[in-house]
């Protein structure tokens, strides 16, 4: 006996198409509202690729850095007070909160001295001329 029908709201498949799981069949809506993951950003079903962090499932494209917005999904991410930060702003927070600065250049955490141009800090040997270097 074939079922045509949708096991959760009983009307028949749109197209014949259907969702089939654990040996019964939904139509799209219903497997979704029933199985699918809800993005943390969106609120949107997620069908496809799925991030799961931060206690919660995300769109790829919707997962991204809390401070600068960059998309983070192939790269990593620091959890930072309960946000998901890039390494780059992760760093700046990082410094920030001990009163350093970071190098525009290296990303690292300068220690002593610093040069600051256009509004970004910089080892004093990774400030150097475009020219000549």
């Amino acid at each position: 006996m074939s079922y045509t029908m949708c096991a959760q709201c009983f009307q028949p498949f749109p197209d014949g198409v259907f969702y089939e799981f654990e040996g019964r069949k939904y139509c799209e809506h219903d497997f979704h509202v029933l199985f699918a993951p809800c993005c943390g950003k969106c609120g949107e079903f997620i069908v496809g690729r799925v991030i799961k962090a931060l206690n919660n499932s995300w769109h790829p494209d919707c997962f991204r850095c809390q401070l600068c917005d960059n998309s983070f999904a192939d790269t990593g991410f620091v959890k930072n007070a309960g946000r998901a930060l890039c390494r780059d702003c992760n760093a700046h927070q990082k410094a920030r909160a001990i009163g350093k600065y970071v190098c525009h250049k290296c990303h690292a955490i300068i220690e002593e001295g610093h040069i600051k141009y256009k509004g970004e800090a910089f080892h004093p040997y990774h400030f150097n001329c475009n020219s000549c270097r």
